[in-house]
């Protein structure tokens, strides 16, 4: 299965926040599935972290060795990510989520995250 980890998803694994749940730790964990993290993320966090909103426990500069240490992958945007962006409905208005939507919805992937209004657009969440 393919999976993208929500911002915040990432957030809290970095951290080690409690909040992971053991249903996704294990779906992260499962070597069968494949665990992508969109550039629409990367954007959002180093926005966050620039505007002082945002620390991470590592240096954004070791996230990348991070995900690839992890058997990660960074999801590129592509233009038809865009064109699914342009029709998608209004349900969740935050700009990186709803990259994250057009993808997910675009390439067939499932999302790991707590943010329920993802629901509306038919993904299937953990």
């Amino acid at each position: 299965m393919n999976l993208i980890l929500d911002t915040h998803t990432l957030i809290w694994i970095l951290e080690g926040n409690h909040k992971i749940t053991h249903e996704i730790r294990t779906a992260i964990e499962d070597t069968q599935n494949h665990i992508f993290i969109s550039q629409a993320s990367i954007w959002e966090l180093t926005i966050k972290i620039s505007i002082g909103k945002l620390i991470l426990p590592i240096p954004l500069t070791d996230l990348f060795f991070y995900i690839e240490r992890s058997g990660w992958a960074i999801l590129p945007i592509q233009n038809s990510d865009f064109l699914k962006l342009q029709n998608l409905p209004f349900h969740h208005t935050d700009p990186f989520d709803r990259i994250i939507i057009s993808q997910c919805l675009n390439h067939d992937f499932n999302l790991i995250t707590q943010d329920k209004t993802f629901e509306s657009y038919g993904l299937t969440i953990l």
